[in-house]
């Protein structure tokens, strides 16, 4: 076998490899865990200890609100990549003075229920 024929074959293994390569990070939000969470109640110490460390921090401001009250935001996030799937589940956790004031769910995969997306009751 040639050089330049080992070489291709080498090129064409690593190309092959490559595109089957799953790539995952972040841990999957435990989203059976939002039922024990109480808006205006449930603390960011209770937060944490139901759903664990958030990926991220932030803050943010509703946009239909005009006088919104600025809320911090906790970011959870799993992403599984496979060839040309991926599999993504995001949590946006909304804190209001220290409390819990609402969620955001989001699954790419997984078929919604009525029961999850945006969970902001009055």
């Amino acid at each position: 076998m040639t050089a330049a024929l080992r070489v291709l074959l080498m090129v064409v293994c690593v190309m092959v490899t490559a595109c089957t390569q799953s790539v995952t990070y972040g841990v999957k939000p435990q989203t059976d865990r939002l039922s024990i969470l109480v808006r205006g109640k449930s603390t960011s110490a209770d937060v944490l200890l139901a759903l664990g460390e958030p990926r991220g921090r932030g803050a943010a401001r509703l946009a239909d609100q005009p006088d919104s009250a600025r809320r911090d935001v906790l970011f959870y996030e799993f992403v599984q990549s496979g060839g040309s799937t991926v599999n993504l589940k995001m949590l946006i956790v909304f804190m209001r003075e220290g409390t819990y004031d609402g969620h955001f769910w989001f699954s790419s995969v997984d078929s919604m229920k009525a029961t999850k997306g945006i969970v902001l009751t009055e």
